[in-house]
């Protein structure tokens, strides 16, 4: 017992309530999944052992790390106890108030303000703080981790939709303080979208989703090889074809002495797909885009929905509502924030170009007018099974400037089409990007490359210079880099002038 993380429930190095956390969320996924209590049951006489030390506040322990604030929300929610519900409060507010900011203890959690310290600790703490704030309505805590939120939205994001940029602590840095040779944890990315999802559930906002949609196309499947079996820690913007920087592994590696990263990545690559739609009172909400099929029940009445498209290469989607039978209820459709002209919800990144296509709406080949509402395209009307919803959410290849106090992209651009963010990569280019320098005459054309890293869509950026001539540049979605071997890349390239042209946007 002389070890550190020897004794039970010892508040740094012992993850007992960590892996108890994620052990009710797996207890809770397998009896949503199969309607079996075997593993469910376990969960809960664990959780019984747990509220016997900590519930009432008997013990004041803040765990070493937090996930067992929604695992224990979850159970909440599936058992209806709200015993459980209670002992995630406890627990959140165990912390502080002058601990170390690195695991969140430096303030009691309705006084923090900022994202600090490790950022999956940190990330998972917000996800839980949202699930207490949905099922208490709780003041104090909607207040907290608004601001919080907002801190992050506003001034800790990487364009890729990673956070933690720092690799000592794994941690969230200063307000702008994102280095493009940054930690971007895998772990942190998929807390990050935990947490925006919770967000959207408890307001309807899809800001929210606009977040988790970027972390998700880019620096969250970053994660994983094209093949499956090798994995990135962190998520860097910037390579220079060589370093270590995947814990002492040049590139992804096969698997990791702490291997938090790849199986949580597959976890949640099995969940996404429930998180496609949405229901609250009489409306269907969309959320994500993809070839897909749900089903819901809505006013009353069961709902079919399914989707047809290419996105994220292609905007258009087409959308088959079969309802039971005809029945009226509000379709919402989530009009993401690239598509209004705003790549995120706050200034921290902007579009350098002017071009801003009009998204459409078809139902029944007739052309609407939406309003919007929320971030969502809202449509009340009698369902009939069979009805069309066609939805064109135009995807121009966009360059994109960071706020001036981001240091590392002063004089730089990055290029996004769609949800998708662009890096260049030595690996074909034969040059290293830190050394491009993109000019008033560079043009970006769209390029569908099927045969390439698994079917994408590239661009080719024309008269970009280089130090030996002007030259035609690839570049490829950021989240299948170093799929061919390692390379140098970069997602922000320096620039010489203000504009530039675009070619084959739609």
């Amino acid at each position: 017992m002389d070890r550190p993380g020897a004794l039970a429930w010892d508040p740094d190095l012992s993850h007992e309530l960590y892996n108890l956390g994620h052990l009710y969320e797996a207890g809770v996924a397998h009896f949503q999944a199969t309607g079996r209590r075997t593993l469910l049951d376990v969960c809960l006489q664990s959780a019984e052992l747990v509220w016997r030390d900590f519930g009432d506040r008997r013990l004041r322990i803040a765990p070493g790390h937090q996930v067992i604030e929604m695992g224990l929300a979850k159970l909440h929610r599936v058992t209806g106890d709200p015993r459980w519900l209670e002992l995630a409060r406890i627990f959140l507010e165990a912390r502080g108030p002058a601990g170390k900011e690195y695991s969140q203890q430096h303030l009691p959690i309705t006084q923090q303000t900022t994202a600090v310290g490790h950022a999956v600790r940190a990330n998972y703490m917000y996800a839980g703080m949202a699930d207490v704030a949905a099922l208490s309505g709780d003041a104090a805590y909607v207040a907290a981790i608004g601001k919080i939120w907002d801190n992050v939205a506003e001034k800790k994001l990487s364009l890729t939709g990673g956070v933690g940029p720092l690799q000592r602590g794994e941690a969230y840095g200063a307000d702008y303080e994102l280095p493009n040779a940054c930690y971007n944890e895998t772990c942190a990315a998929i807390a990050l979208m935990m947490w925006n999802q919770r967000m959207f559930l408890f307001t309807g906002e899809a800001r929210y989703l606009d977040v988790l949609e970027r972390t998700c196309y880019n620096g969250f499947i970053s994660g994983v090889a094209l093949t499956g079996d090798r994995f990135f820690y962190p998520n860097p913007l910037a390579y220079d074809g060589s370093a270590k920087n995947n814990h002492d592994h040049a590139g992804r590696a096969p698997w990791f002495g702490c291997a938090c990263c790849p199986p949580n990545l597959m976890r949640t690559l099995a969940a996404l797909t429930g998180w496609f739609y949405a229901v609250r009172d009489a409306s269907l909400y969309v959320n994500f885009y993809a070839p897909s099929e749900g089903a819901a029940t809505v006013a009353d009445t069961a709902v079919r929905l399914t989707q047809a498209t290419d996105y994220p290469w292609d905007g258009r989607i087409r959308l088959t509502v079969s309802p039971a039978r005809p029945v009226t209820f509000t379709l919402r459709l989530r009009i993401p924030g690239w598509a209004q002209g705003h790549p995120v919800p706050s200034d921290l990144y902007t579009y350098a170009d002017d071009n801003r296509p009009a998204w459409t709406v078809r139902v029944g080949g007739q052309v609407v007018t939406p309003e919007l509402e929320s971030g969502y395209a809202v449509i009340t009307r009698e369902w009939q099974d069979g009805d069309i919803v066609e939805l064109n959410l135009p995807m121009p290849v966009h360059t994109v400037r960071g706020h001036p106090k981001i240091e590392a992209v002063r004089g730089a651009v990055a290029f996004e089409r769609g949800p998708v963010v662009y890096a260049v990569e030595g690996a074909v280019n034969r040059t290293n990007p830190a050394d491009l320098l993109v000019t008033a005459r560079t043009k970006a054309r769209v390029q569908r490359q099927p045969d390439l890293l698994g079917d994408v869509v590239t661009l080719v950026l024309d008269e970009v210079a280089a130090p030996e001539a002007t030259r035609h540049v690839t570049a490829i979605p950021y989240a299948v880099w170093n799929n061919r071997g390692l390379a140098p890349m970069a997602v922000w390239l320096k620039e010489k002038a203000q504009s530039i042209s675009q070619e084959g946007a739609e």
